[in-house]
């Protein structure tokens, strides 16, 4: 789009940490990619990112033009006041890139599911990709108990809105299973498969209720679920505060945007 003269904005987006991506590939490119899209990047008049992580990164290869506006999916979200249900929403799954092993995430996880049935909550297990789903159902199968609900992937944002506007809490996988229960107010208990979400929990300033998936243990989990729900209306109103400055946030990156686009294209002579 650049060579081609065409305006061009990053908003909102990550960039990929370096030792997760050395540890998947098996090879040291990164700096060479890193450098090749710095150049790129360094040519547009505004970097919007998702979190701090993703702008220290981009720092270090020179970019001055990045400014954090945490991720647009908080755009969609519209937090409320709700009375508790005593319902947990639980996502789990993975394109199998991740810290650790999904199957031994998913064992730490149907513990502290069972502690939560037997402390008498409802569990709602909510597919984000297709992939999810038969990993609810095999959840559902081991425990045997009626008290958990396992969605198949919904085709539509506000149908997964929905659910998880339904739970008190959120333990999630997939990175906007995590952004969406945040966006809401919900207080959400992020396991963190990739650094990505690590930098979406650093802005929000939830980091305490990040854990990485190779270190998750059904004892850690427990005790990060007991300790978010003795706080669940000290955190919701401090997920509302940070994600209500970062809609505002995007809202001005988004006026910024069009109106960069509409003077370029005015000094853009067009082909008769």
């Amino acid at each position: 789009a650049i060579n081609s003269g065409l305006p061009l904005i990053t908003f909102g987006t990550g960039v990929e940490d370096p030792v997760f991506y050395q540890n998947q590939q098996g090879r040291d490119e990164y700096n060479t990619l890193m450098a090749d899209w710095a150049k790129l990047l360094n040519r547009q008049p505004f970097v919007f990112v998702r979190g701090p992580r993703t702008a220290a990164l981009l720092a270090g290869y020179g970019l001055n033009n990045v400014r954090v506006i945490g991720d647009p999916a908080l755009t969609i979200c519209d937090p409320q006041t709700r009375r508790p249900r005593r319902r947990v929403g639980i996502n789990l799954g993975c394109d199998g890139k991740m810290w650790g092993r999904q199957s031994e995430l998913n064992a730490s996880v149907n513990i502290a599911v069972q502690y939560l049935i037997d402390a008498g909550w409802d569990v709602e297990f909510i597919s984000m990709e297709p992939a999810d789903y038969p990993i609810g159902r095999a959840m559902a199968r081991e425990i045997g108990s009626d008290r958990i609900h396992v969605t198949r992937c919904a085709k539509k944002p506000s149908a997964v809105l929905a659910q998880l506007a339904e739970c008190d809490l959120v333990i999630g996988q997939r990175l906007h299973a995590i952004i969406l229960g945040c966006g809401l107010g919900i207080p959400t208990i992020a396991l963190e498969y990739r650094p990505k979400v690590a930098d979406f929990m650093e802005s929000v300033d939830m980091m305490p209720l990040s854990v990485r998936t190779d270190a998750v243990t059904h004892e850690g989990l427990i005790a990060m679920i007991d300790d978010v729900l003795a706080r669940r209306e000290t955190i919701s109103k401090q997920l509302i505060e940070r994600c209500d400055a970062f809609r505002q946030t995007q809202r001005e990156a988004a006026r910024l945007t069009l109106e960069y686009v509409e003077s370029h294209l005015k000094c853009t002579p067009r082909n008769q």
